[in-house]
């Protein structure tokens, strides 16, 4: 845990070096901070890297974001059948991802301003307050396998 926050705060540190007082009118920093390294003509366009990271991980967030939707959504209605949801709330998702904005702008401000408060509920105090309830309600048992597992 400390190493993260110390890498948080090594790239903030750097970031607000790079950009001064005008990191906080961007809505990624360090990807602007990319942008302006330049060592020797060797390392340059480093944006790259960042946008090819950055992507990747939106991917797999998403990813198991939609996972979990269609897990929860099949034991919530009691269906037997694994995957059958997939394609149905793939249909719902596509029309509502391009329909939640009227324009990037707003997009932008929502993601600056609303998101952080809005989406970190979801993400974060959700899921593991779920698990705490989860926890308090179903304890595991010492020296017992779980249900369905071979003794």
């Amino acid at each position: 845990m400390a190493l993260g926050a110390l890498t948080m705060l090594t790239v903030v540190a750097r970031d607000i070096g790079v950009l001064g007082n005008m990191a906080g009118q961007f809505a990624m920093p360090t990807y602007q901070s990319m942008t302006r390294i330049a060592i020797a003509d060797v390392l340059t366009r480093m944006e790259v890297l960042f946008s090819a990271l950055f992507i990747t991980l939106q991917f797999y967030k998403v990813s198991i974001l939609y996972y979990v939707t269609v897990k929860i959504t099949e034991q919530t209605f009691g269906m037997k059948r694994q995957g059958s949801l997939v394609p149905v709330i793939g249909a719902l998702i596509v029309p509502y991802a391009l329909t939640v904005f009227q324009s990037g702008s707003e997009n932008t401000f929502w993601a600056g301003t609303v998101a952080p408060f809005f989406s970190n509920f979801f993400e974060m105090v959700l899921p593991v307050l779920t698990l705490l309830v989860a926890a308090i309600r179903f304890p595991r048992q010492r020296g017992r396998p779980p249900d369905g597992a071979a003794a």
